[in-house]
């Protein structure tokens, strides 16, 4: 009769119930019915008592030693990709989280089904051609350890991720991947972007650090705030991306559009922390060295001549939310990128003017120089021999008060000899005046004076679709 009744108990046993952990208190012998822990269980209707089958606490012990290497000088984490995702979930099922966290971003840091190399490139994609990225990323996207942040939110294991010691290993074992990146590996670029831009603070006050003086066994413990374990303050994330480049200039560009107050828009009775002004020196060379339009020109192409003025590139979208703010200097920008445009100019022929950050450039010089007429002169050439815009250097030239003459003066005469050189090829004794229909345009989208324009159109140029241009002005 008792073998009936346990063979009863054991057909009408769940599935639950094999995996039921024994109580803490108690050590149980293998194969001995036990009362199940779980009081859904316990409480069940039927009367079953729950047996396990299996004591998860022996797996874990049978499956640790498979995780050691026989060759010391190999980490002990570069095992099979099974091993590792099972030894994960049998810790969850423990309850043991952060040895489960541990084991999955071992996986996406020796397991990853893209490389590092890869995941960087798509990084920078992202940041300046997003359009192409979500393309391309199409068929990278998997969900299939998207789990994985769910976990990190739901058992509060945010400071495990910026713990540069969570796994555990020596700094000789590829240094480069820390939690946070081997995350990245793990899940992708987009739900682990969205799941820092959402847990992203500012950085905490001095005062609110813990002191520790001993870290767990574990490594997880942390110098995080107090009451930051369910956060990600932007400059420990950034400290943690630094390894890689590409990766933090990803994350900062993220914020930067996302989350604007947590770095570059601040109450205008509040001072930005310093820690937040200094990502701002770092975030600035990390958008010149990884931008892919540094030709002005080029970067202009293809937009029509009204939205020139609103056309911009990620750089000086930056700069123009940044530069307030005093954590980078104008005249240490302005003197970065005159650096890049002389290494630009150094390949080029001697009578060519570099085309690379030149509406930048023109931007700074315009809002922090000090005004000077050299300096309006500098920003005009900019415009048009960087940029190649009439259109820019029209705009400007009108905006420009104190300069406007000088500035029209120019502008006209630009325009007059460039359209003479353009007409050595041409046959007939009239000159071309290729430059001055354009500049006809641009000069009535700024409203500025035609009248004077048409004044200065020398006799017999050939102007092509002027009465159509005066009309549509008028």
């Amino acid at each position: 009769e008792d073998l009936e009744d346990l063979l009863d108990r054991r057909l009408k046993q769940s599935a639950a119930g094999y995996l039921q952990l024994p109580s803490k208190t108690t050590s149980l012998p293998t194969a001995t019915p036990v009362q199940a822990t779980n009081p859904a269980a316990s409480g069940s209707s039927s009367g079953v008592i729950s047996e396990s089958l299996f004591d998860i606490a022996l797996l874990a012990q049978e499956l640790t030693p498979r995780d050691i290497p026989d060759d010391q000088n190999e980490p002990k984490e570069r095992k099979s990709r099974l091993l590792l995702e099972t030894l994960a979930e049998v810790d969850f099922m423990m309850g043991h989280h952060e040895e489960s966290l541990r084991g999955y971003l071992r996986i996406g840091m020796f397991h990853s089904r893209i490389a590092l190399e890869e995941l960087e490139t798509l990084a920078i994609r992202a940041v300046n051609h997003a359009d192409e990225y979500e393309d391309s990323n199409k068929s990278r996207l998997t969900d299939e350890y998207a789990f994985v942040l769910a976990m990190v939110e739901f058992h509060h294991l945010h400071r495990c991720l910026l713990d540069p010691e969570f796994f555990g290993i020596s700094e000789q074992n590829n240094p480069a991947i820390t939690p946070l990146i081997a995350m990245i590996l793990l899940v992708g670029l987009d739900k682990v972007g969205d799941f820092l831009v959402e847990h992203c603070v500012p950085p905490p006050a001095e005062s609110a650090f813990v002191a520790t003086d001993s870290v767990q066994s574990s490594g997880t413990e942390s110098s995080l705030p107090r009451n930051g374990h369910e956060t990600l303050p932007i400059n420990y994330v950034a400290e943690q991306l630094s390894t890689s480049p590409q990766l933090l200039h990803w994350y900062l560009h993220q914020i930067f559009l996302r989350k604007p107050e947590m770095y570059v828009r601040f109450s205008t009775t509040s001072v930005p922390p310093r820690a937040v002004t200094d990502l701002h020196r770092t975030h600035l060379d990390l958008y010149i060295n990884y931008a892919v339009d540094k030709d002005s020109a080029l970067s202009l192409i293809g937009t029509e001549r009204y939205n020139l003025e609103r056309k911009t590139t990620p750089l000086l979208s930056f700069l123009k939310a940044a530069l307030p703010l005093g954590g980078i200097r104008p005249a240490e920008v302005k003197k970065t990128l005159e650096a890049q445009r002389s290494e630009t100019a150094a390949i080029l022929a001697a009578d060519d003017f570099p085309h690379s950050f030149a509406i930048e450039l023109a931007y700074v010089i315009e809002n922090y120089g000090n005004d000077s007429e050299g300096d309006a002169r500098m920003v005009l050439d900019l415009y048009l021999k960087g940029a190649r815009s009439v259109t820019l250097a029209t705009s400007y030239a009108q905006r420009n008060g104190r300069h406007s003459t000088v500035l029209w003066n120019e502008l006209i005469q630009f325009c007059l000899e460039n359209s003479r050189m353009s007409s050595i090829e041409r046959s007939g004794d009239g000159e071309s005046g290729s430059l001055f229909g354009p500049l006809l345009e641009s000069a009535a989208l700024v409203g500025a004076d035609l009248a004077l324009l048409v004044t200065r159109i020398p006799q017999g140029m050939d102007v092509e679709g002027l009465r159509p241009r005066l009309v549509a002005a008028v």
